[in-house]
């Protein structure tokens, strides 16, 4: 029992820092989320890129990293003030635009739009 509690106190301690961290950093903007191909569940190595409407690149993820599951992604974008309230696109690497999930870039907040991939 001790074990646990100590296990849990490291946890929330740690917890506690990683939000320190991001919100000294002023605006560290979060796109997470489960993707999908064709229904299913995308397999883990599935690149993921979060796009400005310009087509510029900003963000690349893969599928299974970190300690994730492996149909979910995760992409840390450190904001930039020209990101602000654009439209950016994210979407499987090699995908059709028009399959890609859309957010309004806000910062400093995580983001979690659906991904999924169509053919």
């Amino acid at each position: 029992m001790t074990r646990i509690v100590v296990v849990m106190l490291v946890l929330v301690a740690t917890l506690g820092l990683l939000a320190t961290t991001v919100s000294a950093q002023g605006g560290v903007t979060v796109f997470f989320g489960d993707v999908t191909i064709d229904g299913a569940a995308a397999p883990a190595g599935t690149q993921v890129e979060i796009v400005l409407p310009d087509g510029t690149v900003i963000g690349t993820s893969t599928t299974g990293a970190a300690g994730l599951a492996p149909d979910q992604y995760r992409v840390d974008i450190q904001a930039n003030a020209s990101f602000i309230g654009q439209t950016v696109s994210i979407r499987v690497v090699g995908s059709d635009p028009g399959s890609a999930a859309t957010a309004t870039f806000a910062s400093g907040g995580p983001m979690a739009p659906p991904l999924g991939r169509r053919g």
